[in-house]
């Protein structure tokens, strides 16, 4: 959580602290100790004050303190070598499929690695997105030489106008989960799912549903409730319902575990790794760095993730000749997509090479092929000055060519009966070129003739 929202929770939670220290001490003094400023309209006060602020907070404000999404930092113009769609599933998400408004899909963010089988599937941590995940998802794929997917949270970023929820944010990341192992082809065993802070909730949901390969929890809580009631008290911490019991869900989970919690976490207490990581049952491998905070770089020290992840896992891992590719379409923005799709079926695309070398203007047809990501092979396109000249000159050296291939076979076969006569009668070389000379004399090599180019070759 950024530190912008840590300020009003801390007043909030000193207001609470202080009407609770009002109510213990009129509970506790005799009717002559209660100071004389204190009376009982200051304590209705203060018992209404408190049940409007829980009301509050548990009917209206619940979903913006769990999901405190910040402003978009990027947008569908932003990394568009990396910045994908995927499709909702019908058999998962019916309603988000049919609805119009969410027709573009999830937007993730896919870092491919040349020839790396495994996938690490990426939730990011809460007050924050996928832009702000950008650099540290790159430089993830570029220290442990593996694939890298982040999905995208419902209220934040480009799934800003969807309203957030526990239901949502586990809806997403099976969809994502199901596209990689359904449509790419990846197998469990080669999938690591990765969460950080609010992340750790998706990530803890899918290991304990299916076999993965392995599970990395970044200063993960025990569950909403006790991370709320780490904040801010235990009073206000009632006024939510239990959401992502990680304490609960982490004794399926099998796969190998990496703890990873800061002893200078101020935020969410070391406590709560601890406590996942007693009730975990699998390989598991606990990583308490002391100087080490809950919005820390992770990259900014290897002893934080680099390291213990390196060494856990293996990173990275098993190389493949197919490794998984996402399709081109995919990259494209949901405008674009609409635009091709429209004029196919008007039938007003133009020739592949006239839509790779039009100007980019509005007036100007979207070309018939999609933006290749990053580890696609680029199509290239060679363009040879056609003229009359050069086109006699491809001629006479397949003449040429044809010409030498066929005297060789002569010669090949005049030796053959040179070696046979002068076996036989002691014949001369001059009585054997001649039989040689009238022959290839005789060889007609008919070539087709190519046509002369008079007139200049159309515009592109």
């Amino acid at each position: 959580m950024s530190r912008q929202l840590q300020r009003p929770k801390q007043a909030f939670k000193n207001t609470i602290l202080r009407w609770l220290r009002v109510l213990s001490e009129k509970q506790s003094s005799d009717a002559g100790d209660v100071p004389e400023s204190f009376d009982r309209r200051g304590l209705a006060t203060a018992w209404l004050g408190l049940a409007g602020g829980l009301w509050f907070m548990r009917v209206v404000a619940r979903n913006r303190f769990v999901f405190p999404a910040p402003d978009p930092s990027y947008g569908p113009q932003s990394y568009r070598r990396h910045l994908c769609w995927i499709p909702w599933n019908p058999v998962l998400s019916p309603d988000k499929a049919r609805d119009t408004s969410l027709q573009d899909g999830i937007p993730c963010l896919w870092f491919p690695a040349p020839k790396a089988a495994t996938v690490i599937l990426f939730f990011h941590a809460n007050a924050e997105d996928l832009g702000m995940s950008f650099a540290i998802l790159k430089h993830m794929r570029d220290q442990f030489k593996v694939n890298v997917l982040a999905a995208e949270y419902p209220g934040y970023g480009l799934l800003h106008h969807v309203e957030p929820s526990e239901d949502g944010v586990c809806e997403v990341a099976l969809t994502t989960f199901r596209f990689l192992v359904d449509i790419l082809g990846v197998r469990y065993s080669q999938i690591v799912l990765f969460g950080r802070s609010l992340g750790s909730g998706p990530a803890v949901f899918l290991a304990s549903q299916f076999p993965v390969g392995g599970l990395i929890l970044v200063s993960a809580f025990s569950s909403i409730r006790a991370a709320v009631q780490s904040i801010a008290g235990r009073l206000f911490a009632m006024a939510f319902q239990e959401r992502f019991p990680n304490h609960k869900t982490i004794s399926n989970v099998s796969c190998s575990t990496l703890f990873i919690h800061g002893e200078s976490d101020g935020l969410i207490p070391v406590e709560h790794s601890v406590k996942l990581f007693k009730r975990c049952r699998a390989r598991k491998l606990l990583v308490t760095p002391p100087e080490m905070e809950h919005n820390s770089n992770l990259f900014g020290d290897a002893s934080f993730l680099a390291i213990p992840a390196i060494h856990f896992f293996g990173f990275p891992g098993y190389y493949t000749s197919t490794p998984p590719r996402l399709p081109a379409s995919m990259f494209e923005t949901p405008d674009r997509r609409v635009r091709l799709a429209s004029q196919v079926q008007e039938g007003t695309v133009r020739p592949f090479l006239c839509d790779c070398l039009a100007k980019r203007d509005q007036h100007t047809l979207d070309a018939g092929f999609a933006r290749q990501a990053d580890g696609v092979d680029n199509i290239t396109i060679c363009l040879y000055k056609d003229t009359s000249d050069e086109v006699e000159l491809v001629g006479e050296e397949a003449k040429e060519r044809l010409r030498r291939k066929t005297e060789g076979k002569l010669l090949e076969k005049q030796a053959m009966g040179k070696s046979h006569v002068q076996a036989d009668g002691d014949v001369g070389a001059g009585e054997a070129e001649e039989p040689l000379q009238q022959e290839l004399a005789s060889v007609h090599l008919e070539m087709p003739e190519f046509p002369e180019h008079t007139e200049d070759p159309p515009p592109l």
